[in-house]
């Protein structure tokens, strides 16, 4: 859907940078497989935000 960058708090957190840069899908259109871990906290916005990584080395695999 498209390509953006964003440079709120948890962004900044979940990239380790001043930024993040995040290509955007339909939710229905893509498959996850495998392991993960999730951590939940409160947007900018004050809605919830889940950060999903992989349990192995930690990175950034994607968040709703």
């Amino acid at each position: 859907m498209r390509v953006s960058v964003c440079h709120c708090y948890n962004c900044q957190k979940r990239s380790g940078s001043a930024f993040a840069v995040q290509a955007r899908f339909p939710a229905d259109a893509v498959t996850i497989a495998g392991e993960e871990k999730v951590w939940e906290g409160m947007a900018d916005s004050g809605n919830t935000a889940s950060f999903h990584f992989c349990p192995h080395c930690g990175s950034d695999v994607y968040y709703r």
